[in-house]
């Protein structure tokens, strides 16, 4: 039986150390003293921890694996850069002209 502290546990999960302070309770954390002046630790059973973390964290949808690689579905892409319509072309020609000019004395 391993026990492991609030640190200990923000270190394995990635989590804040404050994250898991507020949820001691919910994941079996228990305040253990050596002395009656309340100096002591959040301490818990680590795989009781980690059964906790997989049921709260829903750890089997981050570690699922893609099964099936669906290609795009779209059929009618450019696949070119040339525009399509010349008075788009025009569009975009005079803006560019436009740009290099505005600032020129």
């Amino acid at each position: 039986m391993e026990m492991i502290t609030l640190k200990d546990a923000a270190r394995i999960t990635k989590l804040s150390y404050t994250y898991l302070y507020e949820k001691r309770k919910e994941y079996g954390f228990s305040f253990q003293s050596k002395s009656k002046n309340r100096v002591g630790k959040w301490l818990v059973d680590k795989k009781e921890f980690e059964e906790n973390f997989k049921a709260k964290h829903n750890a089997n949808r981050l570690t699922s694996e893609i099964k099936e690689v669906k290609k795009c579905q779209l059929k009618n892409v450019a696949t070119s850069g040339i525009l399509t319509s010349s008075r788009r072309m025009g569009q975009e020609l005079d803006a560019l002209l436009v740009r290099q000019t505005k600032n020129r004395r």
